[in-house]
């Protein structure tokens, strides 16, 4: 949302409120299919069960506050106009380190290992940002964006809706082969102006794009965080797929009721920003 934000000069803020009710929904979709799956079927009544008392889950949940208190940080400062998001991302650091040496989990071999994995992403992640600048100038001097709004817009003429759910389509294919980070920053400069124009509005279009292309990460044959899942787990790829097709009916219902509810993402953002 930091991306899409920068990308398409939208508040940060009013996307991170957007996303508050899509991102509960989400989770109530995966718990409810997860609960009927260890309930109704043959393998989720073998699943392992950790029962715990009411004290040590009270204790458990106290000990998590101080690390639960980080997105607070983040989302309410950027919310709040207290913050830039960069700022935002500095007070969570310290924070973070500072955790650490009250936990006692930090160390001076843990800091640097943290701190060269820090450069390895970040030193990716501009290179992408650099190729993205590239190549969102050479389709706009080719005129890539006006090529896509006259596709688009007998269709956005005739029901914006059906506009937003192809290109919700196109995002999870795109998913399907590109990193979320990479698609956000090469796709947001191109689409939304062309958004903008048919009237469409930039915080709903920017969450749809992001819940399709999260969607599309773990979408066989070929989602990213599948492969990405396998290496991490040493599983083959074949495993990973099978069990995350499991959860897609949930996400892709999420993903659906946002694109035809579109009040669920801005009916908060107004209350806030007006």
């Amino acid at each position: 949302m930091v991306l899409v934000g920068a990308g398409a000069q939208i508040s940060v803020g009013r996307l991170f409120l957007g996303g508050v009710f899509p991102g509960l929904l989400m989770t109530l979709a995966l718990l409810a299919q997860i609960f009927i799956m260890a309930k109704f079927t043959r393998e989720g009544k073998t699943w392992p069960v950790t029962k715990m008392n009411l004290k040590d889950s009270v204790m458990s949940f106290l000990k998590a506050v101080p690390a639960l208190f980080s997105p607070v940080i983040i989302v309410g400062g950027i919310i709040g106009g207290w913050v830039t998001p960069t700022e935002a991302a500095i007070l969570a650091i310290n924070y973070s380190i500072l955790l650490g040496i009250i936990y006692r989990k930090l160390t001076l071999k843990l800091l640097i290992k943290t701190l060269m994995d820090t450069v390895e992403a970040s030193g990716t992640f501009l290179i992408i940002t650099a190729c993205a600048g590239f190549f969102t100038w050479m389709v706009t001097i080719e005129g890539l964006p006006q090529l896509f709004g006259q596709i688009l817009a007998p269709v956005a003429n005739t029901n914006q809706l059906v506009c937003v759910l192809i290109l919700a389509v196109f995002f999870v294919t795109v998913g399907l082969f590109m990193d979320t980070a990479a698609a956000v920053i090469l796709l947001t400069p191109t689409l939304m102006p062309i958004i903008v124009s048919m009237g469409i509005d930039p915080v709903y279009f920017g969450i749809v794009m992001t819940v399709a292309l999260v969607t599309g990460i773990i979408t066989p044959p070929f989602g990213i965080c599948n492969f990405v899942l396998s290496d991490a787990t040493k599983l083959p790829v074949s495993v990973v797929t099978r069990e995350s097709v499991k959860y897609l009916p949930a996400m892709i219902a999420t993903l659906f009721l946002v694109i035809i509810f579109p009040e669920l993402i801005l009916w908060l953002p107004r209350l806030a920003f007006g």
